[in-house]
């Protein structure tokens, strides 16, 4: 009966030593993972549409590695890397819900620059029609060529902010579509100016 006992023995810590093995390798195929969604939330434009999402995956991701640095730093038995999986699982699921917020915010900023693209062209069209009955000779104080060269200049740049909403760079169109509008009204007010000025004249 000893010998049975004490053959048992080195059972026990063979299969504790195999356990303990088993704990210590790295949790590889999650730590792909988490990277792979990582890649694919900063191929979405996380940096541009969602930076506080990508910093959030990017600190679980750097929390992740810090732990598995640490368990590799101790001895081969007494490495435990079910935090580094649980951490990997955390960080991959950080970055999908970060991309679902970039794809939500890009979506955001597509429609607010196709609205600003819109007012853009309304206000061109209005540009157009008040430089075409725009007032001239004497008194008008409107240089009808330089406005109709300025008008040309708006077309380009709304031809500019079509394209750039077509690459997909919203926040870039937005701002094209704002500058765009901003230089129509400023043309329509001026030949608003000359037509309050040339009946003030008058009188």
């Amino acid at each position: 009966m000893r010998f049975v006992r004490n053959a048992a023995i080195p059972v026990i810590l063979i299969a504790a030593i195999a356990l303990m093995a088993g704990c210590s390798k790295e949790p590889t195929l999650a730590i792909q993972d988490a990277e792979a969604s990582l890649g694919k939330l900063q191929a979405a434009g996380a940096a541009e549409y969602a930076p506080q999402a990508l910093s959030d995956a990017q600190n679980a991701m750097a929390q992740m590695k810090a732990e598995v640095e640490a368990q590799n730093g101790k001895f081969a038995l007494f490495r435990s890397f079910k935090n580094a999986e649980a951490m990997a699982l955390t960080a991959k699921q950080t970055a999908e819900a970060g991309i679902q917020t970039t794809e939500a915010n890009k979506a955001a900023a597509k429609a607010e620059a196709e609205n600003a693209l819109a007012a853009a062209r309304a206000a061109l069209v209005e540009a157009q029609r008040l430089v075409a009955e725009a007032p001239v000779g004497k008194g008008s104080e409107l240089d009808i060529k330089m406005l109709q060269s300025d008008l040309m200049g708006v077309e380009t740049s709304l031809a500019d902010a079509d394209g750039t909403l077509a690459a997909g760079r919203y926040k870039e169109a937005l701002s094209k579509a704002q500058a765009s509008m901003n230089s129509a009204n400023t043309i329509a007010a001026d030949v608003n100016n000359a037509i309050a000025l040339r009946a003030a004249k008058k009188k």
